[in-house]
């Protein structure tokens, strides 16, 4: 991971709001605010103090040991996310931003007290579409079957598909449940130049971009943008460049089902 990134570079970043019903309920999530401190503030309530002396005592050890334990699970997920985003060799922005992402539901929630796994590598899927990263769910899914979750202590490998169902599940939770943010589609996103290089077809990027542009105000927010894409790129090159779905499957760990179905809609969108 690249150490040379400087966070604070950026001195107004862009802030992902809370639906409006929701404002007044809980602060927005802003990327980048404390990422790694360890000096975790949290919500949890506990009794005022008493006339009792020993009662109040044992308030204090209550909540030194709350924080004691609230700060190894925050080391355990950082080691985690860290692990992940090494040997998927993201960047340290990627990183920062998916504790920060962690770090922000802890305050208020118990969500990460177990099985950390799936939420931890959806907090980093979250991070990447923040920062507009080229996505490829196969590096995931081989990741997590090399990683095998333990539940129970047995060791529990999952398929492929049953691997991305986990992550997408934790992620749609950590979305729309704990973060409520609505992230715009990127103007330019990065996948086009890099779908466009894995499968061969440099010169066909500037135009990919130009239709993008016309059609992406019409694409589904909540669908992955990958599989507008490259549905996209099946759509124009299929015949010309002999792409076949079933390849970008194998290649971006996009299902099949979901490419045609994206396709299917950019269709009636162009009628």
């Amino acid at each position: 991971m690249s150490e040379e990134i400087n966070l604070r570079t950026d001195k107004s970043p862009t802030i992902y709001t809370y639906k409006s019903k929701n404002k007044n309920m809980i602060q927005s999530y802003r990327p980048f605010k404390g990422p790694l401190s360890p000096d975790i503030e949290y919500t949890h309530k506990y009794p005022k103090k008493s006339s009792n002396v020993e009662l109040n005592r044992a308030l204090k050890w209550q909540k030194r040991e709350r924080n004691k334990t609230e700060k190894k699970k925050y080391f355990r997920d950082f080691k985690d996310i860290e692990r992940v985003c090494y040997y998927l060799q993201l960047g340290r922005t990627i990183f920062l931003e998916a504790m920060n992402i962690r770090k922000h539901i802890a305050k208020t929630s118990n969500y990460f007290d177990r099985k950390t796994y799936y939420k931890n590598m959806a907090c980093i899927k979250i991070a990447m579409r923040i920062h507009d990263y080229p996505l490829n769910e196969r590096d995931f899914i081989q990741l997590m079957k090399n990683y095998p979750a333990i539940e129970k202590g047995k060791t529990v490998r999952l398929r492929g598909n049953e691997v991305k169902k986990e992550i997408d599940r934790r992620y749609t939770e950590i979305m729309y449940k704990h973060l409520k943010i609505n992230i715009p589609p990127p103007k330019k996103p990065n996948f086009i130049s890099y779908a466009c290089e894995i499968l061969n077809i440099p010169l066909q990027k500037h135009e990919l971009y130009t239709i993008y542009a016309k059609c992406s105000g019409n694409f589904n927010p909540s669908c992955s943008i990958q599989g507008y894409i490259l549905a996209l790129i099946h759509l124009l090159y299929a015949k010309t460049h002999k792409i076949k779905i079933i390849t970008m499957e194998e290649k971006f760990g996009v299902n099949r089902l979901t490419i045609s179905s994206r396709k299917k809609e950019l269709m009636r969108m162009m009628k």
